[in-house]
C-alpha cells in the first residue's frame, strides 16, 4: 500500500488525497491511479483511542464474567467436566464454589474463542499487506523476497496512519491483553488476601479453643456454658478478635506455579502493544500478535478436550502434538530468527530519517524506543523459552505412556466455600 497525503477534518478522520512522488514509499509498482475509487479513509492515532482501550477492556472483563456463568459452565456439566449437583459437595454452580477444574475448563473455553478470533481477524489484515510475502518462510531472511523488509519501508511517512479495521483490531489487541492482566492481577490478590483470612481464623480459632481450656480448668474442670462471658487478659484479647470477613476469590483459589512469569509476559505484552501503537510500530505488532496466536489456539484447544472426560486420550495428545509443532516454528523458529533480527536489524537500516522530530511533526521515530522494544522481545523469548522447557517434559511423559497434563497445574480438588455469588 502506497502512502498518501492527508487532510483532517474536526474529527481526526483523515480523507486520503492522491500521493506526491516525494510520498511514495519503495515499491516497484507505479503510483496509484487518482481515479475515485482509489481514495480510501485513513485514521490518526489520538487521546480519544484512551477511552475506546478502556471501554474495550472493561466489556472483556464483564463478558466473560457472564460467558463463565452463562455458557462455559452449563457446557462444563453437560460434558461431565463437572460432575452433577448430587454427586458435588455442593449443588451451586456459582464460580466460587465449583471445583478447581470447571474453572479451568472455563478459562482455557474463554482463551480459546478469542485467540481464535484474534488469529482469523489478524490473518484476514495480513494476507493483504505487503510483509505477508514469504511471512512463513524461514529462508527469506535478508532476500529480496522477504517480505518483512516492509515492516520499515516508508516507516517516515506511511505508517502513522490506519484503515479503520486495522485500528479497530490493534486497539482491540490492547483492551484484550490489558484484561488479561487486570484479571491475573486481581485474582492473585484474591487469593492472597484469601490465604490470609483463612490462617488468620485458623489461629483464632486456635486461641479461642485454648482460653475454653483455661476457663473450664479454672472452674473446676467445667466446661464455660455458651453464652457465658469469659474474662480474657488484655494481652490475649487482641487473638480472639475474629479476622475481618473476606470474599472468597471469583476464579483460582491457588496461585499458579508461573503466577510471576505469567504476569511478566502480560506485562510486557501490554507494553510492546501500546509502545508499538503509539510509535508507529503496528507492522510488527501486527506479525508477532498473529505468531503468537497460533500456539495460544492450539493450547487452548488442547486443554479444552483434555477436561471432557469422554474424550479419548489419542485426539487431545494429537492436538497437544500439533500444539507443540506450532508452538517450536512460530515463537522458537520464527520469531527468534526472523522478527528479532528484522527489529535489531532491519529497522537501523531501512528508516530513512532516524532524527526524533518531536510528536507534533508526526515522526516519532526513537532509537531508545527501538532498543526498549528489543529488549522486551527478548525477554519474551526468555519467558518462552522456560515454557518450552515445561512442553518437554509434558512430552516426555507422554512419550512414556502419560497424559499431557500441565505440570503448571495445581490441584484440581473440589473445594466448597458456601458463598453465594453477587
Amino acid at each position: 500500500m502506497l502512502p498518501y497525503a492527508l487532510q483532517f477534518d474536526a474529527s481526526g478522520i483523515a480523507v486520503v488525497s492522491p500521493p506526491s512522488p516525494s510520498q511514495v514509499e519503495a515499491s516497484a509498482s507505479p503510483p496509484a491511479s487518482t481515479s475515485a475509487e482509489s481514495f480510501v479513509t485513513l485514521y490518526d492515532k489520538g487521546p480519544l483511542d484512551i477511552v475506546v482501550v478502556l471501554a474495550f477492556l472493561f466489556a472483556f472483563l464483564r463478558i466473560r464474567r457472564l460467558a463463565e456463568r452463562n455458557v462455559f459452565l452449563p457446557l462444563a456439566l453437560r460434558w461431565g467436566v463437572l460432575a452433577p449437583p448430587r454427586k458435588r459437595k455442593s449443588a451451586s454452580t456459582t464460580p466460587r464454589s465449583l471445583p478447581t477444574i470447571a474453572l479451568k475448563f472455563s478459562e482455557q473455553f474463554w482463551l480459546m474463542i478469542n485467540h481464535g478470533l484474534s488469529l482469523t481477524f489478524g490473518m484476514a489484515l495480513l494476507v493483504h499487506q505487503p510483509y505477508y510475502e514469504n511471512f512463513f518462510s524461514l529462508t527469506a531472511f535478508s532476500t529480496p523476497q522477504d517480505g518483512l523488509k516492509h515492516l520499515w519501508l516508508g516507516y517516515s511517512n506511511g505508517h502513522r496512519y490506519l484503515t479503520a479495521a486495522f485500528k479497530g483490531y490493534y486497539l482491540l489487541e490492547i483492551a484484550y491483553w490489558g484484561h488479561l492482566l487486570v484479571d491475573e492481577l486481581r485474582n492473585y490478590m484474591a487469593v492472597k488476601a484469601w490465604e490470609r483470612y483463612l490462617e488468620e481464623e485458623r489461629r483464632y480459632k486456635k486461641a479461642k479453643a485454648k482460653l475454653d481450656r483455661e476457663a473450664a480448668s479454672a472452674n473446676g474442670g467445667l466446661a464455660t456454658p455458651p453464652g457465658t462471658p469469659v474474662r480474657v487478659p488484655a494481652s490475649k484479647a487482641a487473638a480472639l478478635e475474629p479476622p475481618k470477613k473476606v470474599e472468597p476469590p471469583h476464579g483460582r483459589r491457588k496461585v499458579k506455579k508461573d503466577a510471576l512469569e505469567l504476569f511478566l509476559h502480560h506485562f510486557v505484552t501490554v507494553s510492546l502493544v501500546i509502545i508499538s501503537y503509539s510509535m508507529h510500530y503496528t507492522r510488527i505488532g501486527h506479525v508477532i500478535l498473529v505468531l503468537f496466536d497460533v500456539a495460544d489456539v492450539a493450547l487452548s484447544f488442547a486443554k479444552v478436550l483434555k477436561y471432557i472426560p469422554a474424550m479419548p486420550s489419542m485426539v487431545t495428545d494429537t492436538i497437544f502434538g500439533l500444539f507443540v509443532v506450532s508452538w517450536l516454528y512460530t515463537r522458537h523458529l520464527l520469531f527468534c530468527f526472523r522478527v528479532i533480527p528484522s527489529l535489531a536489524f532491519d529497522a537501523h537500516e531501512l528508516i530513512e530519517d532516524k532524527e526524533f522530530k518531536g510528536f507534533s511533526e508526526g515522526h516519532w521515530y526513537s532509537y531508545f524506543v527501538q532498543r526498549t522494544c528489543l529488549a522486551f522481545l527478548v525477554i519474551l523469548e526468555g519467558l518462552m523459552i522456560f515454557w518450552f522447557w515445561l512442553i518437554l517434559k509434558v512430552v516426555g511423559k507422554v512419550l512414556t505412556g502419560g497424559a499431557a497434563d500441565d505440570v503448571r497445574s495445581d490441584d484440581e480438588e473440589e473445594v466448597d466455600l458456601g458463598e453465594k455469588d453477587d
